[in-house]
């Protein structure tokens, strides 16, 4: 891979982060340990989807694109399984690991602040009164209170079925990849198989990085700059009128999903083209090249600390429109640094404990771009 790539997948994974926290500062749909739950007017329910479920949205198929390419430039030409073998043993200590490692620690984090009785109002679903044993095993391993896991979780089982994406999109190639295209469109093939919509679009764009490695298709494309403005134009359009759609009808209504779908093919494209535009400025700013090292920490760390902070800001502020809009954009913000000045002081005081939590991932190793 060429240093320029690399670089691009490397800063765009970290700029991304900020979009991913923008999504999960969505709260028009928040609710309270108490039953409470605030009910935002129409333009803030327009506003947060045409942000949240819209502008942002491009960022996690982004990061499933990324994450499949990697996988399979790591592969070479032909699939081998000794290959197989050492990469799944590897994703043991860069997924599982911390995957298995901060779902307990959230766990502990949510345990200790209930122990504070003002807290307890803000814990919907891990009641030290009411979840039994069982329920926080289930939580550990498939529900975890850092709910940004589900990523890690989807990755770690495309991983296991790497075998059968390869040979889908090897010997079957655009086919295949169409294939995989119907099973994220389709509720039909979703409801027979009993597989999320969500997981299917996580594989669908796994196995579509994965193609443009196989295939060789040119990674670089170059467009006028003012093309891609009107471009990027008719996008937020676009999205504007699905978020108004939503005002009518449910996300799975086909229309609202077909919009969604497009948007997204046109929101990830426009964001690859987009970045080369402002390359050069971003591989000279210092401040990036001094803390993209830190992506994977900021990744693991910012919830439950978002949800924290959502949820305090809106209480403390009555909430109200005004409280959730400021929430809405105070809380990412806020987690955000906040995760990142977290991973950077455990990196600094307990370097061990860091790698351990972030799966090996130093930041002195962060000029080379490496596999999810």
């Amino acid at each position: 891979m060429d240093k320029s790539l690399s670089a691009k997948l490397r800063n765009l994974s970290f700029l991304l982060l900020w979009v991913v926290v923008f999504i999960h500062g969505y709260n028009a749909n928040i609710h309270f340990g108490d039953e409470s739950h605030p009910k935002p007017g129409v333009w803030l329910f327009f506003l947060e989807h045409f942000i949240s479920d819209g502008v942002c949205r491009v960022a996690v198929p982004l990061f499933f694109s990324i994450s499949g390419y990697l996988a399979f430039h790591s592969l070479g030409e032909n699939f081998e399984f000794q290959w197989l073998t050492t990469t799944l043993k590897k994703k043991i200590k860069t997924l599982l690991i911390p995957y298995l490692a901060i779902s307990l620690l959230g766990i502990l984090f949510v345990l200790a602040l209930q122990l504070i009785p003002f807290s307890r109002p803000f814990f919907n679903n891990y009641s030290l009164e009411t979840t039994n044993l069982k329920r926080w095993i289930f939580i550990w391993l498939a529900s975890p209170v850092p709910y940004q896991l589900w990523f890690v979780r989807f990755l770690m089982f495309y991983f296991l079925i790497l075998p059968f994406i390869y040979g889908l999109l090897k010997y079957f190639k655009i086919a295949g990849l169409l294939f995989l295209f119907y099973t994220w469109y389709s509720f039909y093939f979703q409801d027979i198989t009993g597989i999320t919509k969500i997981e299917y679009e996580g594989l669908f764009f796994f196995s579509l990085g994965g193609f443009c490695v196989l295939h060789r298709v040119p990674m670089r494309v170059e467009i006028q700059f003012s093309t891609w403005l009107v471009l990027l134009s008719l996008w937020l359009v676009w999205i504007a009128y699905r978020s108004n759609l939503l005002l009518y009808t449910y996300p799975n209504d086909v229309a609202v999903h077909s919009h969604l779908i497009g948007f997204t093919f046109v929101g990830l494209i426009l964001v690859w083209i987009g970045y080369d535009f402002f390359a050069d400025r971003l591989n000279r700013w210092h401040w990036l090249q001094q803390n993209v090292g830190y992506s994977f920490g900021i990744f693991l760390f910012h919830e439950p600390l978002l949800t924290i902070i959502k949820k305090l800001t809106i209480k403390a502020m009555g909430g109200g429109d005004l409280s959730l809009l400021i929430s809405f954009f105070l809380a990412p913000v806020s987690a955000f640094f906040l995760a990142l000045w977290f991973s950077k002081l455990l990196h600094h005081f307990a370097p061990k404990a860091y790698g351990f939590f972030t799966g090996n991932r130093h930041p002195s190793a962060s000029s080379v771009v490496k596999s999810a």
